[in-house]
């Protein structure tokens, strides 16, 4: 389906899957502070990340400096036109198509603003380019690992969706959703990334870290200086350790969860954060979404709808 995307708007990357192809970028906006005149002609070619946008200029993706760091609701509400435009322009859709569906999804935290944030996306307007979505799609954050996963799922599961600033925990009873035992906080994967900030200032007190920064040394097991590259892998291992048995601690405060479920399933880009043999030592029923963790979700949006229409032109 070529009218069909999928984005999952992540507090830390914004995750596509478009024609059945995955990618990913950094949820990193920056303004220019350059106020540009609503009627102002941008014909001129800019770089592939610079876009126009409430009559000013933003820089959006990677290598974005001073990056606004989006850790709350209101500020992803912001940004998340543009964020879908640079998405739309890097998977190669056709903007024109009147037909274009958009599938997404949000955190059971914001669960109450569904119909707001569908009115914010329903028309992109961006480059002095208006797009409109035919329809607009939002399922519970968590809900697309649960659909992605292609191992036994009967029973009760419940999804532990660890994200970069939610963690969200969702409860399944043969495969439908149950309100009972959802929850969620923000007690994502910011939590050891602020704590490996600390770390890396307290060592190089001279650099200002920030949580790009220190997600990068955290993938790569190292920070270079001067051409040096100084290993951290240590200090990770135990923030890993650490940040696994707060997770676990938790849920053992919801007795279900541990005690009663058929399977506990653990995914979203946080699980790259969690110590994995610790966690299967410590639930038993414990599995992993397949790799890459991150991409669970919009894997599972898209398929959704994708058999969800699929099944419409059969009829």
């Amino acid at each position: 389906m070529d009218n069909l995307i999928a984005i999952d708007l992540g507090y830390g990357d914004i995750k596509v899957c478009y024609k059945n192809k995955l990618f990913k970028f950094p949820n990193a906006v920056s303004k220019k502070g350059i106020t540009i005149n609503r009627f102002e002609s941008i014909a001129e070619k800019v770089n592939s990340n610079e876009y126009l946008f409430n009559d000013k200029k933003y820089i959006v993706g990677d290598k974005v400096n001073n990056a606004y760091e989006t850790r709350d609701f209101e500020l992803l509400y912001k940004h998340a036109p543009l964020l879908i435009y640079h998405a739309l322009k890097l998977a190669g859709v056709d903007t024109t198509r009147k037909d274009l569906v958009l599938a997404t999804g949000l955190s059971v935290l914001n669960i109450n603003e569904v119909n707001r944030f569908c009115e914010r996306i329903k028309k992109v307007y961006v480059n002095n380019e208006s797009i409109e979505f035919a329809e607009i799609k939002i399922r519970p954050q968590g809900r697309g690992i649960f659909d992605s996963y292609n191992k036994d799922k009967n029973g009760l599961v419940y999804v532990i969706d660890i994200g970069f600033n939610t963690l969200d925990i969702l409860p399944y009873k043969d495969g439908v959703g149950l309100s009972d035992g959802c929850f969620a906080n923000t007690k994502g994967a910011n939590i050891i990334i602020n704590q490996l900030v600390n770390i890396l200032s307290n060592n190089f007190p001279k650099i200002d870290f920030t949580e790009q920064k220190a997600k990068e040394i955290f993938i790569n097991g190292y920070i270079e200086i001067a051409g040096e590259k100084i290993d951290f892998q240590n200090e990770i291992q135990e923030l890993k350790s650490d940040y696994t048995e707060y997770l676990i601690n938790m849920l053992y405060t919801k007795n279900a969860i541990l005690y009663e479920a058929n399977k506990v399933i653990f995914s979203g880009g946080g699980a790259y954060f969690l110590d994995k043999l610790l966690v299967k030592n410590l639930v038993k029923t414990a599995d992993f979404s397949d790799i890459p963790y991150e991409f669970a979700n919009v894997r599972g949006y898209y398929e959704y709808y994708k058999n969800t229409y699929t099944s419409k032109a059969t009829k």
